[in-house]
């Protein structure tokens, strides 16, 4: 039950979020109707998603239950093959760590390949560093990121904030001409129950600076911020366009604030986060 697991539930694949979930329930989000074959469009996801008040973080989350959902297992293809034993020898990472998710596992297709990578530590960051800047893994072109952006990010964010969010990505690689996204993850297993309890929650909208990476280019991904007032935060997200910050201010807008037993949060995820650009 970790970020970007696949489960079928009723005819329809469901994407695991996060690394807890309430008792008997997993935490997840309707992306695939089987009996189509295809991606369910936005305006049809309400009525694949059931949701719950958790206590743990506060809010309401869509979930679906354990005892009648199972692990979508299929196969995979000699491209997605190929493509997870090239990250695994090139980072070091065990097969079993490495997780090929999203439409091209459901559909088949292989124009984009998002592979989930399970159990990173904070030294994966440089080792991925160092293998693009010697030239052993490549960073897609400018124009394979704005077909994501008007794929996955419209709306939130310009197509000038994304690509300035992207513009030293080291998750969206060429790999054998293929458009790979990396999802790093530093859980190695999910857990049942309330692991990091939100204690109290607010909102905050204003200027955020981030000082320095705790861990980037992973999910969930930590830095250590400052809010307008001075307050030290741990600006975390779950979100992959937010894993590949630069230090800097940006704009935070109805982000929420989390105190929690180690430390006060800021969350970007469901509100935005804008970089200052300059002009």
């Amino acid at each position: 039950m970790l970020e970007g697991e696949l489960w079928e539930y009723n005819g329809v694949v469901y994407i695991a979020k996060g690394f807890q979930h309430p008792e008997g329930m997993i935490v997840a989000y309707p992306r695939y109707d089987l009996y189509i074959s295809g991606k369910i469009p936005g305006w049809r996801l309400e009525r694949y998603i059931n949701t719950v008040d958790w206590e743990c973080i506060k809010s309401r989350v869509p979930v679906i239950p354990v005892s009648k959902s199972i692990v979508f297992l299929n196969r995979l293809n000699n491209i997605q093959q190929v493509v997870a034993e090239i990250i695994s020898d090139a980072l070091g990472v065990r097969e079993n760590d490495i997780y090929v998710t999203g439409s091209s596992r459901i559909l088949g297709k292989y124009n984009d390949i998002d592979i989930a990578i399970y159990g990173v530590k904070e030294d994966f960051t440089k080792d991925l560093e160092d293998l693009v800047n010697r030239g052993v893994l490549k960073r897609v072109d400018e124009w394979v990121l704005v077909d994501e952006y008007w794929e996955k990010h419209r709306g939130g964010i310009s197509l000038a904030e994304y690509l300035w969010f992207k513009k030293n990505t080291l998750l969206h690689l060429n790999i054998l001409g293929i458009h790979v996204n990396l999802r790093p993850v530093i859980y190695s297993r999910g857990a049942h129950g309330c692991i990091d309890p939100v204690l109290n929650i607010s909102e905050y909208t204003g200027l955020v600076r981030v000082v320095e990476p705790i861990i980037d280019h992973a999910i969930p991904s930590r830095y250590i911020g400052l809010l307008d007032n001075g307050e030290e935060v741990i600006l975390e997200s779950m979100r992959e366009v937010y894993s590949e910050l630069d230090t800097g201010s940006y704009l935070a807008i109805n982000n929420k604030v989390e105190e929690r037993p180690n430390g006060i949060y800021l969350v970007p995820d469901h509100g935005l986060l804008k970089p200052i650009l300059r002009h």
